[in-house]
């Protein structure tokens, strides 16, 4: 009777939970790049009675709801495993699933294998993933981050990064900052979705630079809109260009600017752009940018040539390194000539989950032969691998016989 009555409760306990193929659904949905259907049937399974179910549908909400999404989410989650005791084999995969999606966004230590105290379980766990969980997608991140550099100021800027713009892939990019030196800038960024479509960037700024003899304030607007085209590893736009400078003199100047990226890796990408101005400035550049960055550990590398013909172009607009830009050893905009070459090398050693440390080489050509180097330090919040802070110091060759140094700060990686 005791084996018999054992049985049942066993069979009971492996039964199918309310809304797990829903929870289901949506797993299948993503692995087969549906990331809003997938959404969709995760919500619908949130909503089951069954906390197994609950939980593991909130868990991997987690991933598409940003960094907002931890503080709604999770306390549901919590709660819908607070009633679902690991004795049971629905309930024992619901918490392997939560540890297992809460540790990939950076919350918590991976989860303990399920084969060592659940065999059923495991098979469970197997069974509906197919041997592999959903594939990663980085979701959505907004925060509060340092913002600036030697010689253009220190402050704070709202960023927001999303990586997967209507669940279908498309980016969004927007910072609002300012510094303590009276600089301000508010920027955006748009690719919409799919194979075929808009890229467009808007910007104002007012910059205030202590430069010799007098100082140099100006304010610049600037709009780009225009097609893209994108391919399994290959993306490219072609767009429009206006600009409005308002300083010691307004200049209004047009032209077209464009850029095509080749990606044959995640962590590897060969960037040409270019841009053609007329009007009240003529500027004509061309850019290779050749890059390897492996994430927040190892090594990565970045090469940067830059060609300029300038006529009666401001500061501002020719293309200038220093403060963070290529050449962190620099202050803002220091380096400018109409030949720049630049190579970085980076070394990347997390020292926790959440913080690691940055070695750095740099050199090239600015008009005469630069180098430089130094250490950073970065923190990485949740959800990972969107949301990262740095703060870089570095030391190099001058004009000069002092040498120069820098420091700059932001969200994201140098490169």
């Amino acid at each position: 009777m005791t084996t018999l009555l054992a049985l049942v409760v066993g069979l009971a306990s492996a039964a199918v939970p309310p809304g797990m193929d829903a929870v289901d659904r949506g797993d299948a949905a993503w692995a087969a790049g549906d990331r809003v259907g997938a959404r969709d049937a995760w919500r619908e399974a949130a909503t089951s009675a069954h906390p197994a179910t609950a939980a593991m549908a909130e868990a991997r909400l987690l991933q598409v709801s940003g960094n907002p999404g931890l503080v709604v989410h999770g306390p549901r989650m919590d709660a819908a495993l607070a009633r679902c005791p690991r004795s049971t084999e629905w309930c024992a995969v619901a918490h392997f699933d939560a540890a297992f999606f809460q540790h990939r966004l950076g919350l918590g230590p991976p989860p303990a294998p399920l084969a060592a105290h659940a065999p059923e379980a495991a098979r469970l766990a197997r069974s509906r993933w197919t041997t592999a969980p959903p594939p990663h997608v980085p979701t959505w991140t907004l925060g509060l981050s340092p913002f600036g550099a030697s010689g253009y100021g220190f402050g704070a800027a709202l960023v927001l990064r999303h990586p997967d713009l209507g669940l279908q892939g498309g980016t969004l990019g927007l910072t609002a900052g300012a510094t303590l030196s009276e600089d301000r800038v508010l920027a955006a960024a748009v690719d919409t979705p799919g194979r075929v479509g808009v890229h467009v960037e808007a910007s104002t700024r007012q910059t205030h630079l202590e430069t010799t003899p007098h100082p140099l304030e100006w304010r610049a607007h600037s709009a780009v809109v225009g097609p893209r085209l994108t391919g399994p590893s290959v993306e490219g736009w072609l767009a429009g260009l206006v600009w409005l400078d308002i300083g010691l003199e307004d200049r209004r100047a047009l032209g077209g600017t464009g850029a095509v990226t080749w990606s044959p890796t995640p962590a590897t990408s060969t960037r040409l752009q270019g841009q053609a101005v007329r009007g009240g400035t003529e500027l004509d550049t061309i850019t290779l940018d050749i890059r390897h960055s492996p994430g927040l550990q190892g090594l990565a590398g970045r090469f940067v040539a830059t060609t300029t013909r300038a006529t009666d172009a401001p500061t501002w607009r020719t293309p200038g390194w220093g403060g963070g830009t290529v050449f962190r050893h620099g202050t803002f905009l220091q380096y400018q000539a109409p030949l720049l070459v630049g190579v970085v090398g980076e070394w990347r050693q997390p020292i926790t989950r959440a913080l690691g440390l940055t070695g750095m080489v740099e050199g090239g050509w600015t008009g005469r032969p630069t180098a430089g180097g130094g250490a950073g330090v970065w923190v990485s919040l949740p959800p990972r691998p969107s949301a990262v802070i740095r703060l870089d110091v570095a030391w190099g060759t001058a004009t000069h016989s002092s040498g120069t140094h820098g420091i700059s700060t932001g969200w994201g990686t140098a490169f």
